[in-house]
């Protein structure tokens, strides 16, 4: 009884040890998961953030192509103002998807924005007054913010391939949490069936060993016609 007790609990230990291991496996597999998650929805957001560069941009040329109609002056500047509201509101929503070393990069981002934004609303409105004869004037008048345009660009793309080594390193990580979860399962399953094949040979050898014995015995009375013969086995167990 004390040698069954003792296996079932070693078994049970056993498989307690398991599940723990599966239960740690999963909460560092679902945290990798939302790094990695986070670092998806960081790139795209950024991503939008360069879509939506583009369309102010083309805001901007519409005008420098329709300069002295003042109805279509009015309605691209219309245009960019809307397209100006939705990328402060990306970069709202961008910076709470952010950690503390990625606000700095997208404060910058920020700043160069702040830089074109200010810039074009100046040119705009001395578009709108009549002060560029020809769109070569209005583009010469945008040279001073063409650079931080191009600075924006280039942070971007830095923003972006960063998130992209992040998902790489995620990637990485559950692959490696996956293989030591697997890797100490099949040891502790391993260890499982030694100890459980040791503890079923040794309750069979127990019961078994008395019997073989008493067969012995009795095989052995019955040929010597000694029916009074007292078999003698001294043991911890039934």
């Amino acid at each position: 009884t004390a040698r069954i007790a003792f296996g079932f609990g070693l078994l049970m230990a056993l498989i307690l040890l398991l599940a723990l291991g599966a239960t740690w496996g999963e909460r560092s597999v679902d945290d990798h998961l939302q790094t990695l998650t986070n670092d998806i929805d960081s790139a795209m957001a950024v991503d939008q953030i360069s879509i939506k560069m583009l369309q102010l941009r083309r805001y901007e040329k519409d005008m420098m192509l329709n300069l002295g109609k003042a109805d279509k002056l009015a309605d691209y500047e219309k245009k960019w103002q809307k397209a100006n509201e939705s990328m402060r509101l990306q970069l709202e929503a961008t910076k709470k998807l952010a950690d503390a070393e990625e606000q700095g990069q997208l404060a910058q981002i920020e700043t160069l924005y702040g830089a074109y934004r200010d810039g074009f609303s100046k040119v705009a409105k001395a578009a709108t007054n009549g002060e560029y004869p020809s769109p070569a004037e209005m583009n010469s008048a945008m040279t001073p913010f063409k650079q931080p345009i191009h600075d924006l660009e280039k942070a971007a793309e830095a923003y972006v391939e960063e998130q992209h080594k992040h998902q790489l390193a995620s990637r990485e990580n559950i692959g490696v949490v996956m293989r030591d979860l697997r890797n100490t399962g099949m040891v502790i399953v391993l260890i499982a069936i030694a100890a459980g094949s040791l503890i079923a040979w040794r309750v069979t050898t127990s019961i078994s060993k008395p019997l073989l014995l008493a067969e012995t015995e009795i095989t052995r009375a019955v040929g010597q016609r000694d029916l009074t013969r007292q078999i003698n086995y001294s043991g911890n167990n039934e």
